[in-house]
């Protein structure tokens, strides 16, 4: 089979569309717009991508590393958003587990099920986010 290659667009972008890479423009242009969960959390670009980096940083102190599979079981939070970015930036994997079906044995059945390194972080429920 012979590769063809596509020419660049002028439209096309100067680096790779890697999740680490969507916050670059609004770093750049929009860095103090802020972004709001409901009437509980407000921050800025800025803040949003410090979150982001000090989640990955822990994450990847706790030994969790590239091929390594992250489930996540929360409600729509600002936490669960930095989740989707900081865990694919470390080279892990996402795995999002529903909450409304979460008892003991259906949990159990999604772990099993997972045939990779899991780790998992769950914690309380919170009513209000800080």
């Amino acid at each position: 089979m012979i590769a063809s290659v596509i020419e660049k667009t002028p439209s096309a972008y100067d680096y790779p569309l890697l999740i680490k890479n969507l916050l670059r423009t609004p770093l750049v242009h929009t860095r103090h717009k802020e972004i709001v969960y409901a009437r509980f959390r407000r921050h800025g670009y800025q803040e949003f991508c410090e979150r982001i980096a000090r989640l990955a940083n822990g994450l990847a102190s706790l030994g969790i590393k590239a091929g390594d599979t992250v489930a996540v079981m929360d409600w729509d939070s600002h936490r669960y958003l930095e989740c989707f970015f900081a865990v694919p930036m470390i080279g892990a994997v996402l795995h999002t587990i529903n909450v409304r079906i979460w008892t003991p044995p259906r949990l159990q059945v999604i772990c099993q099920w997972l045939l990779v390194r899991l780790h998992t972080y769950i914690r309380p429920l919170e009513m209000a986010y800080v």
